[in-house]
């Protein structure tokens, strides 16, 4: 089976999202298109930023491991 994609995006994948999305509300699709925007000056989306983890990490929040 072929899918429909953009870059590595399942296009058939999004639009059934975009459907249950509106199904649930009618102004959750477009909020949710919203958040794909990449903001000027910005690198990566809201919906980006929100869907990966933060790759900071600060001293203090490193567990001491005694193998190491």
């Amino acid at each position: 089976m072929a899918y429909r994609t953009f870059g590595e995006i399942d296009l058939d994948w999004l639009e059934a999202v975009a459907r249950a999305a509106h199904r649930a509300d009618p102004a959750l699709a477009p909020a949710l298109a919203e958040l794909s925007v990449v903001p000027e000056g910005k690198r990566v989306s809201e919906l980006e930023r929100l869907r990966t983890r933060t790759t900071r990490t600060k001293p203090e929040n490193l567990m001491w491991m005694p193998w190491a």
